[in-house]
């Protein structure tokens, strides 16, 4: 993957974060919202943007 392109999807989840600290999942599904937050922390801090 581009580094470029690999920035501004690293961008985008950091500004997609809500006030109360969660992401979304892709269909607004409640029960998954957990999970996406667990696993959207996981990429970020694996790229070094924690």
């Amino acid at each position: 993957m581009p580094k470029d392109l690999l920035n501004e999807l690293l961008n985008v989840l950091e500004t997609s974060q809500r006030e109360d600290g969660g992401w979304n999942d892709e269909h607004g599904l409640k029960h998954w919202q957990a999970y996406h937050t667990i696993f959207t922390l996981s990429v970020l801090r694996n790229y070094g943007r924690l």
